[in-house]
């Protein structure tokens, strides 16, 4: 009787056994059948959240966009005017450099504007291909040190100008000079308001006299 209760209890042992080994077996798979929902939540959400078409995806197509450049000048005192010299007038702003940064305003460094400039002609006038999208223009001079820029615009000896200082020409070189949103071909004409005597000199003020 002692050998028939062994044999029937070591029987019994060795079938727990190999249950026990299928519910692990049961539980690695349940593990590994997880883990690739959830990679494939992550891929899913991923893809959700893809950003939006960049200029270099295929399926955008750049449009054609010219600049006019050209900068307004007031009439300043002197003799009496004519109705259309007292209204003041436009000229072409030639052969000026500038970069376009897309999307957002970067922190303006020497020389690091990191693209070709480009130029307009001798009319004022450029014609560029660009992707759709929201561009800053910026004139390739205020890439420069605010120190080279200083010792180019303030004035010396000059009792008539007023020199506002170099948080006044930090501030002028950190703004673009246009602002583009471009969707389709279009023309864009930017103007430069002329001061009396100073003429676009950023950070100088004329404090007279003025001509009667």
């Amino acid at each position: 009787m002692k050998f028939r209760v062994l044999r029937r209890h070591r029987t019994v042992h060795f079938f727990d056994f190999s249950f026990h080994e299928q519910i692990v077996h049961l539980n690695k798979d349940i593990f590994m059948y997880q883990s690739m929902f959830l990679l494939y939540l992550f891929f899913c959400v991923s893809c959700a959240v893809r950003p939006s078409l960049s200029s270099e995806e295929p399926n955008q197509k750049p449009v054609k966009v010219t600049i006019h450049w050209q900068v307004h000048t007031s009439y300043c005192g002197g003799a009496y005017p004519t109705p259309e010299q007292q209204m003041g007038w436009n000229s072409p702003v030639g052969n000026v450099e500038f970069v376009l940064l897309k999307d957002s305003i970067l922190k303006l460094e020497e020389s690091e504007y990191g693209q070709t400039p480009y130029r307009t002609n001798s009319n004022g006038i450029v014609t560029l291909d660009l992707y759709p999208g929201k561009y800053y223009l910026f004139r390739t001079e205020k890439f420069q040190s605010i120190e080279a820029l200083e010792k180019k615009y303030r004035p010396t000896n000059d009792k008539q100008m007023i020199w506002e200082g170099k948080e006044c020409l930090l501030f002028w070189r950190s703004q673009p000079d246009l602002q583009l949103i471009i969707s389709k071909d279009t023309t864009i004409t930017l103007t430069e308001n002329s001061r009396c005597f100073v003429g676009t000199t950023p950070c100088v003020n004329y404090i007279g006299p003025y001509p009667p």
